[in-house]
């Protein structure tokens, strides 16, 4: 439960800041996260954007395990939340 609260407020600070440009859909919040334009979003990236995302948030989002989040992954936490523990 907590762990959820937590990413739920990572990502609803992450539309805030996408907000500016009055659009809050997960598209418009990735790109305007993906500060290099290469089309994933980096640690870096994210955590710059907000600085409450830790490694290990980061992590339940890389369903893929790849170090980057692609607009997918992105896209499914953004609107379903995160994967129930243990999968």
């Amino acid at each position: 439960m907590k762990r959820t609260m937590i990413i739920g407020a990572a990502l609803g600070a992450l539309a805030a800041g996408a907000a500016a440009a009055q659009d809050t859909t997960p598209e418009a919040v990735f790109g305007f996260v993906d500060a290099n334009s290469d089309g994933v979003l980096s640690f870096e990236e994210i955590n710059e954007a907000n600085a409450s995302v830790t490694q290990e948030v980061f992590a339940e989002f890389d369903a893929d395990g790849n170090g980057s989040l692609s607009m997918e992954e992105f896209a499914n936490l953004f609107t379903n939340g995160p994967p129930p523990p243990g999968m």
